[in-house]
Order: C-alpha cells, then sequence, then structure tokens
C-alpha cells in the first residue's frame, strides 16, 4: 500500500502516472489504484481529534483495543497516538498482527 497526497481532482491515472514517475516500470504490478477525497467523505470527520491530558488515555485505550470474540477495534481512537490517519494505520497494523499470529 502507497499512499500519499494530491489535488483533490486527482485520477487514478494522474496518481498511477505520478507513481511511475518515481518507480519506472512499477505501476505494471499495480492490481488496483484507488483515489479517495477525504474532505468529501462525511465520515472522516469522525476521527477521535481530542488531546488527552497526560495520563487519561492510559485510563481507557487498554480497554479500547481489547478484541470481542472475533471482533477486533482498529482506526485512531484505538492506538495510543489517539488521533489521525496516522493512529489508524499503526491500529490496524497491531490488529493485522494479532489476527495474524492467532
Amino acid at each position: 500500500m502507497l499512499l500519499g497526497w494530491a489535488e483533490a481532482s486527482t485520477s487514478r491515472s494522474d496518481g498511477l502516472a505520478a507513481f511511475n514517475r518515481f518507480y519506472p516500470g512499477a505501476t505494471d504490478h499495480i492490481e488496483e489504484a484507488i483515489v479517495h477525497h477525504w474532505a468529501a467523505d462525511r465520515w472522516a470527520m469522525a476521527c477521535e481529534t481530542v488531546s488527552y491530558p497526560p495520563g487519561e488515555l492510559t485510563k481507557i485505550w487498554p480497554s479500547v483495543i481489547e478484541p470481542v470474540g472475533r471482533v477486533y477495534f482498529a482506526w485512531a481512537y484505538a492506538d495510543n497516538l489517539n488521533w489521525g490517519q496516522e493512529a489508524g494505520t499503526r491500529s490496524a497494523r497491531r490488529v493485522a498482527e494479532a489476527i495474524d499470529g492467532a
């Protein structure tokens, strides 16, 4: 997976062309390219944006990341970074590693 920044009007073909400029020939191995306009996504702002005071996050975070049966929880609220796409990505990786090790 490769994530990057682009103008909101960027198309898949524009993204692939830009990728090909940096990695010539690598686009031959790409199975799917998706462009998502986050500013137009009605759920994107649901990401946790609270800055917790020192010590507060540790009170809830261990419980938030515990799986319930076969259901695992991932995204920004389920990482100790506590907000943003980086936290969501870290959380998703934690869940993937937990499932892979199960």
